[in-house]
């Protein structure tokens, strides 16, 4: 279950994904502004369509595309997927999703470029994407 970022002092706060504590408050860590978005967006791209309660909508088809052969459709393919999920994150507005696929570590490298809503910072991130068995 996700938990909603929320915002602080026009900052944007979440919980930091390894649930590790903070050593002053002996509370979950959190992060902020740009690291929050970043960690939403890669969660966003991860979630399977459907595993959220009560949003069958949120979340990608990536999943079952990963264990498809290479081809460049397939590459295509998870593209359309990442763009759809993230155009509907309100916090960002993309500028584009870049694939490869690396053939030798079977990898896909999905980068994406966004600009956090309220800055003029263009900002990336890469997710690589792998089968898991």
């Amino acid at each position: 279950m996700f938990l909603k970022p929320r915002i602080v002092n026009n900052r944007f706060s979440d919980i930091k994904m390894g649930f590790q504590k903070n050593p002053y408050t002996k509370d979950i860590a959190r992060v902020y502004d740009e690291n929050a978005i970043k960690q939403s967006v890669v969660n966003l791209v991860l979630t399977k369509q459907g595993e959220i309660p009560f949003k069958p909508w949120k979340g990608t088809k990536i999943h079952g595309l990963l264990f498809e052969n290479y081809s460049p459709v397939i590459e295509h393919e998870i593209t359309k997927e990442v763009e759809y999920v993230l155009e509907q994150e309100p916090r960002i507005r993309l500028i584009g999703v870049e694939s490869s696929f690396d053939e030798m570590k079977q990898t896909y490298f999905i980068k994406i470029k966004f600009v956090i809503i309220n800055t003029d910072r263009e900002t990336s991130t890469t997710i690589p994407l792998k089968r898991v068995r």
